[in-house]
């Protein structure tokens, strides 16, 4: 424990946004013992939410360019899929503010360009949903210092933006992770 807290004392909030399920506690971490004092978890703020916000605000591109994508194959739609992936891993803090999605169609390239704006603008309710997570946790336990963040989603900037926004609210001796 001296290793990630190098002090006797320390109220740790840890958010974890999974592919099925966001999770936010706090814990205190004593010299000899820790006890989570909140714990709260949802579905409705996840990476797998993340990732549909995507790909139909990609989807939508696509149709008003004339393309039935409902009418294309299962691989094909998995393939775009696999293009919002990569896409998503750009939005991080040290990427891009907009990415350029090639799609194989009949036998035309298609670019789809998705603004860091227009994907932050799709994900708000489900920013706003993780945000109600660690408020709750925050609630219980005011004395935090520190926040871990895990899953791949946590690393897109507007989620880490936002979180550092409340917690800037809360106290400003907050450490993010």
């Amino acid at each position: 424990m001296s290793r990630l807290f190098p002090f006797n004392m320390a109220t740790v909030l840890f958010v974890d946004v999974g592919y099925s399920h966001a999770t936010a506690f706090t814990t205190v971490f004593r010299e000899h013992s820790m006890r989570v004092l909140a714990c709260e978890s949802s579905t409705e703020c996840c990476g797998r939410r993340v990732d549909e916000e995507l790909s139909q605000l990609v989807y939508e591109k696509l149709t008003s360019q004339g393309i039935d994508v409902m009418k294309e194959s299962q691989r094909w739609r998995a393939e775009v899929i696999l293009q919002c992936e990569a896409c998503k891993k750009l939005f991080t803090p040290d990427g891009l503010d907009a990415c350029e999605i090639k799609v194989q169609h009949q036998d035309d390239d298609i670019i789809v360009l998705i603004s860091r704006e227009e994907f932050e603008s799709r994900c708000k309710d489900m920013v706003r949903a993780l945000l109600q997570l660690c408020s709750a946790c925050l609630e219980k336990s005011p004395e935090t210092s520190i926040v871990l963040l895990e899953g791949s989603s946590a690393r897109l900037l507007f989620i880490r933006d936002a979180i550092q926004e409340l917690l800037s609210k809360q106290s400003s001796k907050v450490v993010m992770k």
